[in-house]
């Protein structure tokens, strides 16, 4: 097993945990490599680390998708107001 990957973010911390909270439609990019220097997001670092190491090391992306039962309630409303 190699060493701590994780050298400099939240050290004083039992574990590193990240909440986010995204709006409809949006999407974040998120780093796993620990070496962004603006994580929790995702800054590209990664793929220096690959061309060095040969590793294939990608972000997460996380997606907040319109929720369709909203999409379908909120179209009936703005009919009925333009039907008004």
């Amino acid at each position: 097993m190699q060493g701590q990957i994780n050298d400099c973010i939240a050290k004083d911390k039992d574990k590193v945990v990240d909440q986010i909270e995204l709006e409809a439609g949006k999407k974040a990019v998120m780093c796993r490599c620990w070496n962004s220097g603006t994580f929790l997001y995702c800054d590209g670092k990664h793929m220096e680390r690959n061309k060095l190491t040969g590793d294939h090391m990608g972000s997460v992306v996380s997606v907040k998708k319109f929720h369709s039962a909203t999409t379908r309630s909120t179209r009936a409303s703005e009919r009925e107001m333009r039907d008004r």
